[in-house]
């Protein structure tokens, strides 16, 4: 939550508004719910990606884990 409220300091386009607002009610949900909303191939899991409040939240070996498992989703 620390990262989208830094987020919102931040000059950023109006729709950006509601993404973050989503993350918030996203980072509610049990992990698995939260994985899934975060890898779904769909308009908005894209949208999601594209304003992650998890930079920096990864170790680099979680986040190539990550980037594979969300490569052999968009595959499907």
């Amino acid at each position: 939550m620390k990262n989208i409220a830094s987020m919102r300091l931040t000059a950023r386009a109006p729709i950006a508004e509601r993404w973050l607002n989503r993350w918030e009610e996203l980072l509610q949900l049990s992990d698995d719910e939260l994985e899934k909303a975060m890898l779904t191939d769909s308009e908005e899991g894209r949208d999601l990606r594209q304003i992650s409040p998890f930079a920096g939240a990864l170790s680099p070996e979680d986040r190539l884990v990550a980037m594979k498992k969300a490569q052999l989703l968009e595959k499907r």
